[in-house]
């Protein structure tokens, strides 16, 4: 599904709110003015307040990273990288999934499929 190139600066969450920070880009193709974002990478999540109900009381099980499933799919730039169509997953330090990240904000122009 065509849609918006997502690139470094773009605003992603997690489903509850905790902020998601990749780690690196594609340094040489850029999307308004910024790397973008590759499917494959880092991207680690700050401040989610995930907890869960137990027996001994709430744990806390925030999410810490996402794992991107689906990225471009006949855009290549060394690889598939983020639109902001892309599915993905957020995963807690226990390796459970957690929900889809949203991507916020991204820019508009640069498009691709």
């Amino acid at each position: 599904m065509p849609g918006p190139i997502v690139q470094l600066g773009a605003t992603i969450k997690c489903p509850h709110g905790g902020t998601v920070t990749p780690t690196g880009g594609n340094m040489r193709v850029r999307a308004g003015g910024a790397p973008i974002l590759m499917r494959v990478g880092g991207y680690l999540v700050a401040g989610c307040p995930f907890t869960i109900a137990t027996p001994a009381g709430p744990k806390p099980q925030p999410c810490i990273r996402v794992q991107w499933l689906l990225g471009s799919l006949r855009a290549r730039a060394g690889g598939p990288f983020l639109l902001r169509s892309s599915t993905g997953m957020c995963f807690s330090a226990e390796g459970l999934p957690q929900g889809p990240p949203v991507i916020v904000m991204t820019q508009i122009k640069a498009r691709a499929i």
